[in-house]
């Protein structure tokens, strides 16, 4: 496969795809989306269908090597939301658009990406979108529950808008449970309770 000017121009597109659709489910607050490992996921899956097709096209005996090659790989990681698979699809559809119809591939990333804009908006807004337990915005991240148990009462937490149960145990202890939308914010009052003399025990229910 011999590259050209027309070739570098579509891998330029394709990166700048994958990046805009990166920053746009970040915009949505989908934290799943902003970690190292999904935003090279972003940036290299439309480069890899892009390249299949141009291969497939231009050689049937390297397309059924490829193909080969291919059925031997297993997708084994677990997909946190429909949506993040729905991404997937994307990625690779406007790689393999982009050997085709550049103005297709530029239509699908375009409009993806201004559903994902509008829903984010609609969501924080707008009770459109349903929530569950651990989806408490209702915009596809995980919650978590944090539960902190202390030898002795800590009136901060109670003033904590997060908080969903305080109670007493026989044994004397004072337990607590804060709900909360991002698991990064359950974190940091994670970190912040580390140091603290009280605490006798913490822990995620997420």
């Amino acid at each position: 496969m011999k590259i050209d000017l027309i070739d570098v121009f579509d891998l330029i597109l394709l990166l700048l795809s994958g990046a805009l659709l990166r920053y746009v489910l970040g915009r949505a607050r989908q934290s799943w989306a902003l970690t190292f490992a999904a935003t090279n996921t972003y940036l290299i899956l439309p480069v890899v269908g892009y390249v299949i097709i141009r291969v497939i096209s231009e050689s049937i005996s390297l397309s059924l090597g490829l193909i080969g090659a291919l059925s031997i790989v297993r997708f084994r990681h677990p997909v946190r939301s429909p949506l993040e698979l729905t991404i997937y699809f994307v990625l690779l559809s406007t790689g393999i658009a982009m050997s085709q119809r550049q103005d297709l591939a530029i239509m699908l990333v375009s409009i993806t990406a201004l559903t994902i804009l509008f829903s984010g908006v609609a969501a924080r807004k707008t009770r459109l979108f349903a929530s569950t337990p651990n989806d408490p915005g209702g915009q596809g991240q995980q919650g978590a529950l944090l539960r902190v148990i202390s030898s002795a009462s800590k009136p901060d937490l109670l003033l904590n808008q997060n908080l969903v149960q305080a109670v007493k145990n026989p044994d004397g202890s004072h337990e607590y449970v804060l709900s909360y939308e991002l698991l990064s914010d359950a974190k940091d009052l994670f970190i912040e309770l580390t140091s603290a003399d009280s605490i006798v025990r913490l822990e995620f229910d997420s």
